[in-house]
């Protein structure tokens, strides 16, 4: 029997899949690359299935067909899938082309998840420009201005800043515009009464009010009015511990208003009775009561009479002090306020007794003049000595005098107003000969004589601490002031071995040629050369200073040669080593001590 060729559906069913089969036919599997990005051309050719390979073209053409009518449908699907990822244009998204597309910026993982993609992406728009155009809309808003609610204690704050900017905006109201002197003067009584309050004190000065109320100084004429300037100069630099305030007082020329106020020496309420300034009797008491705390402010001052010269000295000492003591070398105070405060002290240099005045009123205004000085020529930064004229420079040197004769008979106590008085004279008589010259005479050398004799007995007898360091300072700085005269000025050698001025200096009523003045001086050092050798204790190390200042003071008189030869005859064995012996042990011991100070 002849055999027939199998029919269509007999062909189809080698296809058919059979359960008791021992193997499963394969159907073409849909690939994940295919629904994801798969080309428009169709159905990859080079199938994974068992039953075609790339080496058995011939059997992919016989079955091309009914493939192809059977996955028509799976085709579909799969095309469907492809435009609704591509869009139906373009290339075909791979992983390497996504990945070509790999943002740069550091992104945030949550900042990722949370961006929509409603509109599908396509090959020209790329991954990051979409990722950008909704990280862009989130940094504009960051930089928009947000307008915060403040809390309870911000706005309290800000209530509490208004309220003081209100109250002084009120306050100068009074003091600037165009008030009348009498208003001027109660806002400046009513600024200081404020002032008390440190809150409010603290606040003025952090918010620069101060410089508002110093500005135009060298325009004020008003006595009451420099008079309360004068009190507020002082008070902001006593707690200024900046020099702002310092700096802007030099520049607006208070030194102007100052000199005025140093020519004025009635006490403050003594002045407003005075008709021409027009005070009615309420001024009058409030200015009353300002006086009386300027009086608690200056407890130092122990003045009965609180005038405008006194105001005006502690503001000028005040500021000269704090310009110093922050390294300022400038000349502040013009010629005519130190010639001023010579002016001052000229009366007191005559008095040969204590003077009335200063047992009412205190010493504040012999101290005062004397202390701006020293400091105005501490460390040769002002030259003093140019600025006054030699007749002036001798009032210092007759105030020494005079005050060290108050002492004796006064049970005030005169030692600060003594030590301000030899720094002085050191400062300008420092390298100067002409000075020098000018303030020597017979009773300068003997009171630094006396001093020095009667402060060698007192430390070599018990003091008490504070005594013992004053005697100290005292001596050192009478030492050290004749030391100056006898290095610079000849006048002050020949006085040396005067005949006279010995006498006077060792009280004796007649002079004989053993009462020199250099035999005073040679007395004390032959009496303490052995107590140096043997000292053991604090107390006479200090004396050992004293002593090493005065071989140095007898060596510098050596000098003249018939000094020279007086000191020969009097010291042991008729020569002048056992002095140069201990002038070269002080050189050496002060030498050690700078090497150990300077940490060398």
């Amino acid at each position: 029997m002849e055999e027939t060729a199998p029919s269509y559906s007999q062909q189809l069913s080698l296809f058919a899949y059979d359960e008791s089969s021992p193997e499963p036919i394969a159907r073409p599997r849909k690939r994940l690359i295919d629904v994801l990005g798969g080309g428009q051309d169709g159905p990859r050719k080079n199938s994974c299935s068992p039953f075609f390979s790339d080496g058995d073209p011939e059997g992919l053409e016989d079955g091309a067909v009914s493939l192809n009518q059977e996955t028509s449908l799976n085709e579909a699907t799969i095309l469907s899938l492809q435009r609704s990822t591509t869009g139906g244009r373009g290339p075909r998204i791979t992983y390497a082309r996504e990945r070509s597309y790999r943002m740069n910026d550091a992104t945030s993982l949550e900042d990722m998840l949370n961006i929509p993609m409603d509109t599908p992406l396509t090959p020209h728009e790329p991954a990051r420009k979409k990722i950008e155009e909704h990280i862009q809309p989130m940094e504009v808003e960051e930089e928009k201005p947000r307008t915060q609610i403040k809390n309870i204690h911000e706005l309290r704050a800000a209530g509490e800043y208004n309220r003081f900017v209100d109250d002084v905006e009120d306050l100068f109201l009074d003091i600037e515009g165009g008030a009348t002197i009498g208003q001027k003067r109660n806002g400046y009584f009513e600024l200081a009464n404020r002032l008390k309050d440190k809150t409010f004190n603290h606040k003025f000065r952090t918010n620069c009010f101060d410089e508002r109320v110093l500005t135009k100084l060298d325009t004020q004429t008003d006595p009451i009015i420099t008079f309360s300037l004068s009190y507020l100069t002082l008070l902001f630099l006593d707690l200024d511990s900046t020099p702002r305030t310092m700096i802007h007082l030099l520049t607006h020329s208070i030194t102007t208003m100052l000199l005025r106020m140093l020519s004025s020496n009635k006490d403050i309420l003594s002045i407003a009775r005075d008709r021409s300034l027009n005070m009615s009797k309420l001024s009058q008491a409030t200015l009353g009561d300002f006086r009386g705390h300027i009086l608690h402010f200056l407890p130092e001052t122990k003045a009965r009479t609180l005038s405008p010269q006194i105001l005006a000295l502690k503001t000028i000492d005040n500021l000269i002090r704090a310009f110093r003591s922050r390294g300022g070398e400038e000349e502040v105070l013009p010629k005519s306020i130190l010639r001023g405060l010579i002016e001052i002290l000229a009366p007191f240099a005559e008095k040969k007794e204590f003077p009335k005045s200063l047992k009412l009123n205190g010493i504040a205004l012999l101290e005062l003049p004397i202390s701006i000085l020293e400091a105005y020529a501490s460390g040769g930064y002002g030259s003093l000595e140019t600025k006054i004229s030699s007749e002036e420079m001798a009032v210092l040197s007759k105030l020494l005098v005079a005050v060290t004769d108050w002492q004796i008979t006064t049970d005030v106590d005169l030692k600060p107003v003594k030590l301000l008085l030899l720094r002085v004279l050191i400062n300008i008589t420092n390298q100067h000969p002409t000075t020098c010259d000018a303030i020597t005479d017979a009773s300068l050398i003997v009171c630094l004589t006396t001093i020095i004799k009667e402060q060698f007995q007192l430390l070599s007898g018990k003091l008490e601490e504070q005594q013992r360091l004053f005697s100290v300072d005292y001596l050192i700085l009478t030492l050290g002031l004749m030391m100056n005269l006898a290095d610079f000025s000849e006048k002050a050698r020949a006085v040396a071995e005067d005949a006279v001025a010995a006498a006077a200096a060792a009280k004796s009523e007649s002079p004989n040629s053993d009462s020199f003045t250099i035999d005073i001086l040679l007395q004390l050092f032959l009496s303490h050369h052995s107590r140096t050798i043997d000292a053991a204790s604090i107390e006479e190390s200090h004396t050992n200073v004293a002593f090493g200042y005065l071989t140095i003071l007898l060596g510098t008189l050596c000098q003249d040669d018939h000094i020279r030869y007086h000191m020969r005859a009097k010291l042991p064995n008729g020569g002048i080593k056992l002095l140069l012996g201990a002038v070269e042990e002080f050189i050496r011991h002060h030498r050690r001590v700078d090497r150990e100070i300077m940490g060398g």
